[in-house]
């Protein structure tokens, strides 16, 4: 510290001073502003997390309790209805494959296919139907 200062010399370093505590009080108010900002936001982002894990919790014990089980029973409903219909529809090809000439007179028809076109159907939807159990 100096001994000896002028007037002026101390009126400059105390108008520094306070300058510099003006300045550090300006950036106390912004740290806290931004601290209290950041506080509200991470407040908003717990409330919308919260809410979306809910809302996902919710709609997967509805998928599992509700959707699955009728997923479930429509697919046995749907391989049952299949088993049975390759079942009547095997019977009625071997049924019409017994009849005497039915592979000479390609003309006659049933549904607008004659006996080849049929069976070429069934072996398709048969074929289809393996894979799709395995």
């Amino acid at each position: 510290m100096k001994l000896c200062c002028s007037e002026a010399s101390i009126l400059e370093d105390l108008e520094k001073a306070i300058n510099l505590v003006h300045t550090r009080r300006d950036l106390v108010e912004s740290g806290r502003a931004l601290l209290d900002h950041a506080y509200k936001a991470q407040n908003e982002y717990e409330r919308t997390t919260n809410y979306c894990l809910n809302l996902a919790a919710d709609q997967e014990k509805t998928a599992t309790e509700n959707w699955l089980h009728e997923l479930d029973v429509a697919i046995d409903n749907a391989k049952h209805c299949l088993d049975e219909e390759c079942k009547y529809v095997r019977g009625l090809v071997d049924e019409w494959w017994e009849q005497p000439a039915s592979t000479v007179v390609d003309w006659v028809t049933v549904d607008g296919q004659n006996v080849a076109a049929w069976c070429n159907d069934v072996k398709q939807l048969k074929a289809f139907h393996d894979q799709q159990l395995c």
